[in-house]
């Protein structure tokens, strides 16, 4: 028994092939179909490199610091969001997803404090593809409450700081909760907003006029019943607690 090493090896190989017609051919195809694959790799390579423009990591931090923004930019244009997407409320991840020349594509992530999840929601299809606690996850498309796009903490982390604690109620001495509902239309947006009873005069107030400064491009998903958007409200409850007590 012997082995055969390095150059010797092949040229054992190459002379079983080349010492037959039949095998010279099998050899000339075989390397004919390694050239196409080394080209087919090739091009795939420079495709996938011509379809993901370059793009840089940024990150930014937003109401009073509560949330912090996590994204890419591209960098032929550093206004355009591309890329993934994460945002943090405090420390909690909150949103997750993925940008596409400045638009949200695919399925995205909605969490509460803890990433305990809220929803997940598919931008290419517009609708809903799971939500925390529904038993019918298969008749979202017809029957589902009324949301916000996004993680119910980021309207909720607006409001917060934009209200701090009103000074007159700080100086009366003044707590309590108080529900802020928004009236939202079939397509999404806002009709108009009030404050639910009980709330105190100084603190309902003040996240009243908090409410008005809401983004206007932000997006609620309506109530839908049988598969039809309705008009709904959306409750966004803010508890008031003096710390010295």
């Amino acid at each position: 028994m012997f082995f055969l090493k390095g150059w010797a090896l092949r040229r054992t190989v190459l002379y079983f092939f080349q010492k037959r017609p039949m095998n010279r051919v099998i050899l000339q195809k075989t390397g004919k179909l390694r050239v196409q694959l080394v080209v087919l790799l090739g091009a795939l390579f420079l495709l996938l490199v011509a379809a993901s423009p370059p793009i840089e990591l940024r990150t930014s931090r937003t109401m009073k610091g509560q949330l912090n923004c996590s994204y890419h930019v591209l960098k032929s244009d550093t206004a355009v969001l591309h890329g993934p997407y994460a945002l943090y409320y405090k420390s909690h991840l909150v949103e997750a997803g993925r940008y596409t020349h400045g638009q949200r594509t695919g399925v995205w992530t909605f969490l509460n404090l803890g990433k305990v999840l809220e929803f997940k929601y598919d931008y290419d299809a517009d609708s809903i593809v799971l939500v925390a606690g529904y038993e019918e996850q298969r008749a979202l498309a017809q029957n589902s409450d009324c949301m916000f796009l996004g993680s119910s903490l980021v309207p909720y982390a607006h409001l917060t700081s934009l209200v701090g604690y009103p000074v007159a109620a700080y100086e009366g001495d003044i707590e309590g909760v108080v529900d802020l509902y928004l009236d939202i239309s079939e397509e999404g947006e806002i009709l108009r907003r009030y404050v639910g009873p009980g709330a105190p005069a100084e603190l309902g107030r003040a996240v009243l006029e908090a409410s008005r400064l809401l983004p206007e491009d932000w997006r609620w998903l309506p109530q839908r019943v049988n598969g039809k958007k309705l008009r709904s409200l959306y409750r966004i409850s803010i508890h008031f607690e003096l710390k010295h007590h």
